[in-house]
């Protein structure tokens, strides 16, 4: 069971770190302005199509949030580090090539990540964070 000075933190603070990465630039492209965090949170699902599978992160933060919601903090802590692992898949994109269009006639190519990539991924970690730092609270037969 997450103790409850930690749960609020985690349930409050790794969405609003979530939320303010969809917001910030989180990639380098060669051929314009860098992609914002909710671009990337927009388009990531197509990501196995270029061999990218850091998005599918996301699903598991959420089920950590879940957990955390529900006091699971084992499962806090399972979401989460699963959710960081799949996420750090996010150091394979610089380098490459992405498709523009449909017929993968116009690529962009990935230069590199910004300071949005990272903040991401602080905010799916945090729930491991909470859940690690957490006492187990003892329960009282009622």
């Amino acid at each position: 069971m997450l103790s409850r000075q930690v749960r609020p933190l985690i349930l409050i603070f790794s969405p609003l770190l979530f939320f303010v990465a969809c917001a910030l630039p989180a990639a380098r492209i060669a051929t314009g302005p860098p992609w914002l965090g909710k671009e990337l949170l927009a388009a990531g699902f197509l990501g196995p199509l270029v061999g990218q599978f850091a998005w599918y992160a996301n699903p598991l933060w959420l089920g950590s949030l879940i957990a955390a919601g529900l006091r699971r903090r084992r499962w806090t802590l399972l979401l989460s580090l699963a959710a960081v692992a799949v996420g750090l898949l996010m150091l394979t994109l610089p380098g490459h090539d992405i498709p523009r269009d449909e017929g993968g006639v116009n690529k962009d190519h990935a230069e590199g990540l910004l300071y949005g990539a990272w903040v991401w991924l602080a905010s799916i970690a945090l729930p491991a964070l909470g859940a690690a730092l957490s006492r187990e609270e003892k329960r009282h037969p009622q």
